[in-house]
């Protein structure tokens, strides 16, 4: 802890720190953090991120957790069309596709509300057209453009 002094301290999905078992490491690392909160509150900045409903859980495993963190932010999922924009925006750095297939194909809002989500669905479209351009013996006109087919094979079943 001490290397964070004057510093950010940040924990991605902090509740994978609440073990299943008693002799979990977890729940003597959360004591510590709670030691360090109020003995040290003005040397460092804790973060603690993860999903509201799991970081919510989180919160409620020890009664000084919640008391001891004065500030939450939420930040909301992203739309579906926020969610194409990211896509749009990586993909068309390195690659030509058709932007207007991409901004009205019917994508699953469940399923786009983070950008990990965008990440996977770039790299399955992708390997979609490195697939098509090898069974198909595409010219290298072709390379660098991912053709409607492989977009569209990318969203089936999603």
């Amino acid at each position: 802890m001490g290397a964070s002094y004057g510093g950010v301290l940040f924990i991605d999905e902090a509740y994978q720190l609440v073990g299943k078992f008693d002799n979990d490491f977890g729940k003597q690392a959360i004591e510590t953090l709670l030691t360090y909160l109020e003995d040290h509150r003005d040397k460092f900045i804790l973060i603690l991120a993860g999903y509201t409903e799991e970081m919510n859980e989180f919160l409620k495993v020890n009664p000084g957790l919640r008391s001891r963190i004065p500030n939450e932010i939420v930040f909301p999922d992203y739309s579906p069309d926020e969610v194409a924009t990211i896509v749009e925006k990586n993909i068309t750095k390195e690659w030509k596709v058709n932007t207007q297939l991409l901004r009205y194909t019917n994508l699953p809002s469940n399923e786009k509300a983070n950008a990990r989500w965008a990440g996977n669905f770039l790299e399955k479209l992708i390997q979609n057209h490195k697939v098509w351009v090898v069974e198909n013996n595409s010219t290298t006109d072709h390379l660098m453009k991912i053709n409607n087919e492989s977009f569209l094979n990318c969203t089936r079943g999603i």
